[in-house]
């Protein structure tokens, strides 16, 4: 049987006056059908050889040269692309926000279809698979209404809409809660199976690697390396893992929860809807966060966790209840105010930040709302920048590029650390690990709990990795059917859920 993709001493250089190789020497061997994993640190260029495989280096601004690149057994010939299909990692800035999800696949859609009804049928069927109800109502949404988990299952189905012979997930199961991503992560091993399709699965977590994938590569100093056995994975990324799987050491156990001066956020009996004629997003939602304190927010996708944050922040505005920022409504107080006080890390990574500034002039803007000053001193802001930048575990050399020349973990790290700039006294993180791999998602941790040590930050995690809610978060709340259903110490809820949703999220952990 013929490898399905074969590639001999491939280099990638990127295409400017430097030169400068991104890629060294790479031999991979793709074999049909199974699924196979790519890791690697965050911007040592994972997704770069995704697109180096789909001849599209040129988004990155690179050139690649080969000894021997074959795909079924022949030297690539043009068109070949069209056999594979790519599921990019950040969903909300991949689908196109004026048309509605029915035209994605009709745009999507390569004439292998009669009529727009045999079209419609089609797309039913792969929203069924990839698991969504309700499709009808689905079908005629636009992309800002859709949660990112809602919003990567849409880029998987398109993926396999055109029936690809190989399919690259890039950290597609990322922007998931354990459920869904369990959900497509056994439905991708299903249909590979039951298609013969070849899926190469970038992802930053090793435990998705072991227990879906059979053979193991790595990007390590520009080059690939392959593991041969899964237990050479286990024992590259153990210590890191053990890093996640800590338990909580009580930081702000001081603080009395009970005196009303301590109160940083209350939400109280908040209802929110998109549409008039929609269904309750958010449904007599009462939340306090006290100051110093880490809660954590989990639920399945698409259960309100991300609106929630952006009633906090002023994003939107609820239709009903109040919104308390240290006892004063959110309403009466000014918007440049209240964002020195209160800041977000949005999932969205790409979405975030603005393509056609620098890194630097994007942190700059940091200080914009806060002046910083050391006793009768100033700041200079762009050495603060660049030393928070090396804590953060970011190069300096990143400072003067561009959003689009950094890797989702890299553009990660600059999301926190714009939030971090200005010192606010409440975060809130949104998925803020979903693209950092292993040893960054460590680095992030010891970093935010320093933080909340040494500054008495008060934080909300909305995140699907309940290792990072173990950690990190003194209380946890579970979301389910637009309201909170259950809310308690992180231990006492962890180790013995009440509510039949909880026990549903934890049971696929375990």
């Amino acid at each position: 049987m013929n490898n399905l993709l074969e590639i001999k001493s491939m280099n990638v250089v990127s295409d400017d006056k430097n030169k400068e190789i991104l890629l060294e020497d790479i031999d991979f061997v793709i074999e049909e059908p199974q699924l196979v994993s790519l890791m690697g640190d965050s911007g040592s260029g994972k997704s770069l050889l995704a697109y180096a495989i789909m001849s599209k280096e040129n988004e990155y601004k690179a050139k690649k040269d080969y000894k021997a690149f074959c795909f079924n057994g022949k030297e690539i010939e043009n068109n070949y692309e069209k056999d594979i299909s790519y599921i990019p990692q950040e969903p909300l800035s991949s689908l196109n926000p004026v048309i509605n999800i029915l035209k994605h696949f009709e745009i999507h859609a390569r004439g292998d279809v009669s009529s727009k009804d045999d079209l419609r049928k089609k797309v039913v069927k792969l929203l069924v698979e990839v698991g969504f109800n309700n499709i009808g109502d689905l079908l005629a949404s636009y992309p800002h209404e859709l949660s990112g988990g809602m919003a990567q299952r849409i880029l998987i189905a398109l993926a396999l809409q055109n029936d690809p012979k190989i399919l690259i997930a890039d950290e597609a199961t990322s922007s998931l809660d354990a459920v869904n991503e369990k959900l497509i992560l056994d439905l991708l091993s299903k249909i590979s199976k039951e298609r013969g399709l070849t899926i190469l699965i970038i992802t930053h977590d090793s435990r998705i690697a072991v227990n879906y994938c059979s053979d193991h590569y790595q990007i390590q100093k520009k080059r690939l390396l392959r593991f041969q056995s899964a237990q050479e994975v286990d024992k590259a990324y153990g210590k890191y893992q053990a890093i996640l799987r800590e338990e909580k050491i009580p930081i702000n156990d001081c603080l009395d929860s009970n005196n009303a001066k301590n109160e940083i956020i209350n939400m109280n009996k908040i209802f929110f809807k998109f549409t008039e004629s929609a269904e309750w997003t958010i449904k007599n939602l009462d939340i306090l966060i006290n100051k110093g304190e880490a809660l954590g927010l989990i639920g399945l996708s698409g259960s309100g966790k991300s609106t929630i944050s952006k009633l906090i922040t002023k994003l939107l505005n609820p239709n009903s209840g109040e919104i308390l920022f240290k006892r004063s409504p959110i309403g009466t107080i000014k918007r440049k105010d209240y964002a020195k006080n209160v800041q977000i890390v949005f999932q969205d990574l790409f979405g975030s930040l603005n393509p056609k500034r620098s890194i630097k002039d994007i942190l700059l803007d940091s200080f914009e709302i806060q002046s910083l000053t050391q006793g009768a001193k100033s700041f200079n802001k762009a050495e603060k920048i660049r030393l928070d930048s090396i804590k953060m575990g970011l190069p300096p050399e990143i400072l003067d590029k561009y959003p689009m020349s950094l890797s989702g973990g890299q553009r990660q790290k600059v999301l926190i650390l714009k939030a971090i700039l200005s010192e606010p006294e409440f975060i809130i993180f949104d998925e803020p690990m979903s693209s950092l791999d292993i040893k960054s998602q460590s680095e992030i941790i010891l970093i935010i709990k320093e933080l909340m040590k040494s500054s008495n930050l008060t934080v909300l995690f909305i995140t699907h990795d309940f290792r990072l809610i173990k950690n990190l978060c003194d209380k946890v709340m579970v979301l389910s059917d637009a309201k909170i259903v259950e809310m308690g110490l992180t231990s006492q809820v962890f180790n013995n859920p009440q509510h039949a949703e909880t026990k549903k999220l934890l049971q696929v952990v375990k």
